[in-house]
């Protein structure tokens, strides 16, 4: 998850908490198709709403003052612990902040997802295009076979 976002590895911590969160809450065939969470505490998973993309664009809400923007831009890491909201990383102030109020963006990931799928294809004629050109072979004194 953190190479294909590009973000550093100091996030590692957080990608794996986010695995676990959704590991935890899709069903497995060892437990008669029911997810970990439902064996453990005996309720079934229902907050499937609340999954997002990691590492998507989001906006949170700020309320600092009046002539000040209304939302910073922000990416989601997961969930908080113990505490309603989202662990969101603000790359302007360098610092994880947790928020209620979000607005997610995932639809950028998908248009960013597809240029690159473009850009690999252009890529991949290309290599083809180099792996078809023939170099001619000579022996020791210099002269072609």
């Amino acid at each position: 998850m953190l190479s294909h976002l590009g973000l550093n590895k100091m996030f590692w911590g957080e990608a794996l908490s986010y695995a676990f969160h959704i590991v935890n809450r899709l069903p497995s065939v060892a437990l008669n198709r029911r997810t970990p969470l439902e064996v453990w505490s005996g309720s079934p998973a229902n907050d499937y709403d609340s999954m997002h993309i990691f590492g998507c664009s989001t906006y949170y809400h700020v309320t600092e003052s009046k002539l000040d923007p209304k939302a910073m831009k922000a990416i989601f890491l997961g969930f908080s612990r113990g505490v309603k909201g989202y662990r969101l990383w603000c790359p302007e102030s360098k610092k994880v902040i947790l928020s209620r109020d979000v607005t997610f963006d995932e639809s950028g990931m998908l248009q960013q997802e597809k240029s690159q799928e473009k850009e690999k294809q252009s890529g991949d004629a290309q290599q083809m295009e180099f792996e078809t050109s023939t170099i001619p072979i000579k022996d020791c004194s210099g002269n072609p076979y």
